[in-house]
């Protein structure tokens, strides 16, 4: 669905289908999916009816497109109501930003589906994998021969809730246009075993856009999402729903990036690929709050790069308290001593006291987490980090500034903001090493990887 589109029919809740109106879908400039009534389609007062109900979980419908008049079947995901008048029926609109298109005629709000296909930026250049053969002979005329050999899919990923394949398929204009264009597209499948919801599919969407995003070292989008039900019988088809969601993220794919400048390619994987997307699903959930701040600053092209900055900041603290502890992880002697002295006192109120001042002065600041983040990734950072306890100096005591408002060293706070994306760039690199670190990758392969990635120089 492209902005402009328009898509004219009858729309009613799942529950309520006498309450039959028509209306018109349309893609709006910003990216909204509106639906208008039309005056005068219906006898109910909507505006009386869903007087206390602004929010719709679902509206299905069936309409046609204007201009090609193609049929379609139409779910409005969570949709509200966004403006209603009493005396004009017209200006009563509901908006959503999930659609689900199908050429079906099923209506059913809780299908469960077998499949999701995805298709996302750089795909094809990922698996770098093509069918063509094309030939010319030199006669009397100039002839050519082009032949396709589909490849066989590939399987990247299996387990007892879904497996993963990269399917191939090739598509062409009309053969009697003046020119002859075709290309060959790239889809991962993912196949589930059970049939799943709606809603336990999307998650899945979002564990696939982000590891091709930290495949590809850099934020790419979805073009295409299709959740597909299988019907048993040669002679039924499917049912295919295509997704539709507004996303304000428009992708610029850097003009350096290539499929062998890319973090992780087929290529490097493609003996590994079980183990990758294993530890990937594992632990993205266990991750969750590194995988939101960073993957969720990667994706808002508005954030000022002070945002951004304590935003990869927050990232590498949360990661690190939940891998190694609040407490210093190298003083085993002192944890010791401290625990004994703990269970030295009775009383429990008394406990708690000691027990929350103590901890004041040994969990980890900011700067041994970030020193040790570093120590640990030492090899797989080589070059990134000229100075280190220069950049430990500005990158802790600016974080302070933006957040405490205070420092004990106004000397070492960033306030250029050219200076500060530069580091900031370094932080989301750091991020991507222990990301790579969490999939399996030795140290040396990360650092060949970041090197041939990054528009940074390593030193």
């Amino acid at each position: 669905m492209n902005i402009g589109e328009t898509y004219i029919g009858k729309w009613w809740l799942p529950s309520e289908e006498e309450s039959e109106f028509q209306g018109v879908l349309t893609v709006e400039s910003n990216g909204d999916f509106v639906l208008n009534f039309l005056k005068d389609s219906t006898s109910i007062n909507f505006e009386k009816k869903y007087r206390n109900q602004t929010e719709f979980s679902a509206i299905v419908g069936i309409a046609k497109e204007n201009k090609t008049g193609k049929e379609f079947s139409f779910k409005l995901l969570n949709a509200y109501i966004t403006y209603s008048s009493i005396s004009r029926l017209s200006n009563f609109k509901i908006k959503t930003y999930s659609v689900l298109r199908s050429k079906s005629s099923e209506f059913s709000t809780d299908l469960k589906f077998d499949k999701l296909s995805l298709r996302t930026d750089l795909i094809d250049d990922w698996f770098n994998i093509y069918g063509y053969d094309f030939s010319i002979q030199y006669q009397k005329k100039q002839n050519f021969k082009l032949q396709y050999l589909q490849p066989d899919p590939i399987k990247l990923y299996t387990s007892n809730v879904f497996d993963i394949e990269a399917f191939f398929s090739v598509g062409h204009n009309l053969t009697f246009d003046s020119e002859f264009t075709s290309k060959q597209l790239v889809f991962l499948n993912l196949y589930f075993h059970k049939p799943k919801s709606f809603e336990e599919l999307k998650t899945n969407i979002r564990k696939i856009r982000d590891f091709f995003t930290l495949a590809n070292g850099a934020p790419i989008n979805i073009h295409k999402t299709v959740f597909t039900k299988e019907v048993e019988g040669k002679k039924n088809p499917n049912f295919n729903f295509d997704f539709y969601q507004k996303s304000r993220f428009k992708n610029k794919i850097p003009t350096y990036l290539q499929a062998r400048r890319m973090l992780i390619n087929y290529d490097l994987i493609k003996n590994s690929s079980q183990d990758v997307f294993l530890n990937w699903f594992e632990k993205y959930d266990k991750l969750k709050f590194l995988m939101n701040n960073y993957f969720g600053s990667l994706y808002n092209e508005y954030k000022y790069t002070e945002d951004k900055f304590l935003d990869f900041i927050f990232s590498i603290e949360v990661y690190h308290r939940g891998k190694y502890g609040g407490f210093n992880f190298k003083n085993d002697a002192y944890l010791k001593i401290r625990s004994r002295i703990l269970n030295c006192i009775d009383n429990s109120s008394d406990k708690q006291w000691l027990e929350a001042r103590l901890k004041d002065y040994t969990e980890n600041t900011l700067q041994s987490r970030l020193k040790h983040i570093l120590e640990i990734n030492e090899l797989s950072l080589d070059g990134l980090i000229e100075n280190k306890e220069e950049f430990l100096k500005q990158v802790v005591e600016t974080r302070h500034y933006h957040v405490h408002s205070f420092v004990k060293n106004e000397e070492f706070v960033v306030r250029d903001v050219v200076v500060l994306s530069q580091i900031t760039r370094k932080l989301g690199i750091i991020i991507q090493a222990v990301l790579l670190s969490e999939l399996g990758f030795e140290q040396d392969v990360i650092n060949k990887r970041l090197k041939k990635n990054s528009p940074i120089d390593f030193n």
